[in-house]
C-alpha cells in the first residue's frame, strides 16, 4: 500500500541529490522489489557511478543480467 509513495519519494530524492550513491542504491532495491527491473538496473548503475564500488550492488546487477 505504501510502495507507490515510497517509489515516488526515492525517485524524487535521487532527482534532488543526483550524486548521492546511497539514494540510488536504495532506489534500485525498491524498484527491484516492485518488479521494475529496468528502473532498478538504472539506479543500481548510478549507485556504482556516484558511490563507487559496492559488492552488494555489483552482485545484484549480475543477478539482474542473468535473468
Amino acid at each position: 500500500r505504501w510502495r507507490k509513495q515510497a517509489l515516488a519519494a526515492i525517485q524524487r530524492a535521487c532527482e534532488l541529490d543526483e550524486m548521492n550513491g546511497d539514494y540510488h542504491k536504495l532506489a534500485g532495491k525498491l524498484f527491484l522489489q516492485a518488479g521494475m527491473s529496468i528502473r532498478a538496473e538504472r539506479y543500481l548503475k548510478l549507485a556504482l557511478q556516484w558511490g563507487g564500488p559496492d559488492p552488494e550492488v555489483e552482485k545484484t546487477l549480475a543477478e539482474l543480467k542473468k535473468g
